[in-house]
């Protein structure tokens, strides 16, 4: 894989290029050097087009450099890049695959702003964010210019000035200064392998409050009796041009349906009371 060019965070109050002030730049005519440091040991050379990386390994690493956001200020990350190829980590799996922290992941560009996380992935056939945002494309055919642009906890998505992804709300992954205590932003999922948001909908304010409310109980669990069940032919896929007619847009979701069996009552518990 080849990564030509990394220019990340900046703060701006607008898109045009006149009106940004980075406050990083990388521009890949030589190894990363100050302000940038190296994590581990990045296979990287410097030829014609630019940085090459290669990740061939187990072994992790990276260049990363610090920053100072301000408060209430947009963020923007870009990157001109081209993927070359991958594989997977596993026999007989591509890193096409849904789970590319398990199989495999190309490219990735990580921004944090000390309270949420998100950032770019490059796979063969898509662009992705670190969650659940995609957007269907070639990014071996030739460099691509990828920006990312950051508004409180909303994360636009754009292709070679063209905006793919809306992105309300993908900022939402807390920063690893923030997992701690009891917290919760999102949660560990034994089926996905990843975090999920934790998100509470504003209807659970018709249901009482207190210790005699859902916010009082305590739900125990035992995992070895819980299985995901998922209906016939209908597990997570990737479903392609959801975007509505006469959408100036490219839009694709995952889909899955499915339910959850739970077998012997006895294992499983609940507590009320708790306020």
């Amino acid at each position: 894989m080849s990564l030509r060019a990394l220019l990340l965070p900046l703060l701006a109050a607008s898109l045009h290029a006149e009106d940004i002030t980075w406050q990083l730049q990388y521009d890949a005519k030589s190894l990363p050097a100050a302000p940038w440091a190296t994590t581990g040991t990045p296979k990287a050379t410097i030829e014609a087009e630019g940085l090459r990386l290669t990740d061939d390994d187990k072994a992790f690493a990276n260049f990363r450099a610090a920053w100072k956001p301000i408060a209430d200020e947009e963020i923007i990350v870009e990157v001109v890049a081209k993927v070359f190829s991958t594989t997977g980590s596993q026999k007989n799996k591509t890193s096409a695959s849904l789970w590319p922290w398990r199989d495999g992941a190309p490219v990735s560009v990580l921004v944090s702003d000390g309270r949420h996380q998100e950032g770019l992935v490059l796979f063969a056939n898509q662009a992705a964010s670190h969650t659940d945002r995609f957007i269907p494309m070639d990014t071996t055919n030739r460099f691509h210019t990828y920006r990312l642009v950051i508004r409180g906890t909303d994360m636009e998505m754009w292709v070679d000035g063209e905006k793919k992804v809306a992105g309300q709300g993908a900022f939402w992954k807390p920063s690893r200064e923030n997992v701690h205590g009891f917290k919760v932003d999102g949660f560990i999922s034994g089926v996905f392998g990843y975090e999920i948001p934790v998100v509470v909908k504003k209807e659970w304010a018709n249901y009482p409050s207190g210790s005699t409310g859902y916010n009082g109980l305590l739900f125990v669990l035992d995992m070895s009796n819980i299985e995901r069940r998922p209906l016939r032919d209908r597990d997570t896929k990737l479903l392609n041009g959801r975007e509505g007619n006469n959408e100036d847009r490219t839009l694709s979701e995952y889909l899955t349906e499915s339910s959850w069996e739970f077998a012997q009552e006895k294992t499983h518990g609940l507590i009320t009371g708790i306020s």
